[in-house]
C-alpha cells in the first residue's frame, strides 16, 4: 500500500472523529445550557431528556455560566 494513501486515509479518519466530537460537545453544552437556565433562572430541575426537547432563545444560552468548561480550561493552562 502507498504511504500516501495510508497518510491521506489516517487524516481523514481523524478528521471525521473530531468532527464527530464537536458536534457531540456542542449538543452537550446546549443541553447542559438549558439545565443551568431552567435551574438558575426559573428555579426547575430538569432531566437530560426533557432538557434535549427545549430550544431556547440565543439571548438565554448567553446567560449560562457552564463551570465545567471553565475547570476543563483552566486544567489545560496549567500544562502551558
Amino acid at each position: 500500500m502507498d504511504p500516501d494513501v495510508h497518510q491521506r486515509d489516517c487524516v481523514l479518519v481523524a478528521s471525521r472523529c473530531a468532527s464527530r466530537q464537536i458536534r457531540d460537545m456542542h449538543y452537550e453544552a446546549r443541553v447542559a445550557c438549558v439545565r443551568n437556565w431552567y435551574a438558575e433562572k426559573r428555579k426547575i430541575r430538569m432531566t437530560k431528556a426533557k432538557a434535549r426537547e427545549i430550544f431556547m432563545e440565543p439571548w438565554q444560552y448567553l446567560q449560562v455560566v457552564l463551570f465545567s468548561y471553565y475547570r476543563l480550561v483552566d486544567r489545560q493552562m496549567c500544562f502551558h
